[in-house]
């Protein structure tokens, strides 16, 4: 990097809302701490009005092609990190199938191109899905964590996790027997002065947090992220990380 007091930062997710919802008043920061920020968006999502939780809790979504979801999804997100203040030319889409992480986390061209963009970046510090709620967050932690291992340089690498009030719980139900020590290595990033940026670029996201995203959708009960979710998730004013490295860059 030309400036050293920088850092390259890589953000890699599986859906654009993951981006927002999950790391995105850490992703904030970097950018207006100078950071070179870029993002590895694994899907389009184009599947969040066809997946069969959402037809029960939202509304059945007939006569919407999986096609307009996922060309909606991209203008709404394209907008989003444009308020987030990530340029155009530091995002990539890899336009893989929503939902189906268990058969490309294991394809070997999706592995070369991910090795690709990172190598061609060599960031200094990598954010990626911790394994919880969706099979595409659990492989895209498969994937980074092979990744991972096939970098031959130094770096930080964390989790990030999806705190929804009930993350306590899912920690000692499933993190802990795997790990007695991690709850103390869990860093809480105060994101409080980002949550109107954070909450702005979300709510760009309009197929997914309105009930009538566009004329000719089909009318729903929910939107796809509802809004007793998006009032609690909202609330709180820090993120949650995890570090998988021995250095720790903050």
């Amino acid at each position: 990097m030309a400036n050293k007091e920088h850092k390259k930062v890589g953000i890699y997710v599986a859906h654009d809302d993951d981006a927002i919802l999950g790391i995105g008043g850490r992703m904030i920061q970097h950018i207006q701490q100078g950071d070179d920020v870029y993002l590895v968006t694994f899907t389009n999502g184009e599947y969040s009005h066809k997946f069969w939780l959402t037809k029960i809790f939202c509304g059945s979504a007939k006569g919407l092609a999986i096609s307009e979801v996922e060309e909606k999804r991209l203008l709404e997100f394209k907008k989003a990190l444009s308020i987030i203040g990530l340029p155009q030319n530091r995002y990539y889409f890899l336009n893989l199938p929503d939902r189906g992480g268990r058969k490309w986390s294991k394809a070997r061209d999706v592995q070369d191109k991910i090795l690709s963009v990172t190598n061609q970046e060599r960031p200094d510090i990598i954010y990626f899905h911790y394994p919880e709620w969706s099979g595409d967050h659990v492989a895209v932690n498969r994937l980074m964590s092979l990744i991972l291992e096939k970098l031959d340089w130094d770096l930080s690498a964390y989790h990030f996790i999806f705190e929804t009030g009930l993350w306590k719980r899912r920690l000692l139900k499933i993190i802990m027997p795997f790990s007695l020590n991690l709850r103390a290595k869990i860093i809480k990033i105060n994101v409080h002065e980002q949550l109107p940026v954070k909450r702005q670029a979300l709510f760009e996201m309009k197929s997914q947090v309105n009930i009538w995203s566009y004329p000719n959708w089909p009318i729903q009960r929910w939107p796809v992220l509802p809004p007793f979710f998006l009032k609690r998730y909202l609330r709180r004013d820090h993120e949650i990380i995890i570090p998988i490295s021995k250095k720790l860059v903050q």
